[in-house]
């Protein structure tokens, strides 16, 4: 009876589980994500020292070429196109008939139209408005929809002004 004493004494007493082997897998993985977080960040993110040297590569003396106020460039900081935000279009769709759009759109116009900027814009605005007195509810509907009204949009724009409207972008669309 007393060895039995002295057994369940022992394994009571026995070693404690020890923390170590889980602590050197965590740190090890830790530090394993943290470098591969390092590594997709530098591949993915902005280059920032580009900036500065674009910058000095645009520069003659103390000046700094810089593009027009609601001009769109691109990486080298060369005028590609002029935004003009056109007026709001509020009209009804074909179908069903008692069912409203209000739709905010921003053209870019190509810089060799930068004279007839307002022609074109108000060319763009009635063409969208054509547009969306013939188009039914279920053309819209969902993403697809929406992406197919957007490129109907971005192709009747460019056709109406001679191909000098780079791109549409709808700012908002409510139907209502």
């Amino acid at each position: 009876m007393a060895n039995a004493k002295e057994n369940k004494a022992e394994g009571t007493r026995g070693s404690k589980p020890s923390v170590m082997p889980v602590i050197i897998p965590v740190l090890l993985l830790t530090l394993i994500a943290g470098g591969g977080g390092f590594a997709v960040a530098t591949m993915v993110g902005p280059n920032v020292a580009t900036a500065p040297q674009a910058e000095v590569a645009a520069s003659d003396g103390d000046h700094v070429s810089k593009p027009e106020e609601g001009a769109v460039g691109n990486e080298r900081g060369t005028n590609t196109g002029i935004i003009r935000q056109l007026a709001p279009i509020v009209t009804n769709l074909a179908s069903p008939k008692d069912v409203w759009m209000r739709i905010e759109v921003s053209i870019v116009i190509k810089p060799e139209a930068k004279a007839e900027q307002d022609l074109i814009a108000v060319r763009s605005s009635d063409q969208i408005l054509a547009l969306l007195r013939t188009i039914d509810l279920a053309q819209i509907e969902g993403p697809s929809g929406f992406l197919h009204f957007r490129e109907d949009v971005n192709d009747l724009v460019r056709e109406s002004s001679e191909h000098k409207v780079a791109q549409v972008l709808i700012n908002s669309m409510v139907v209502e």
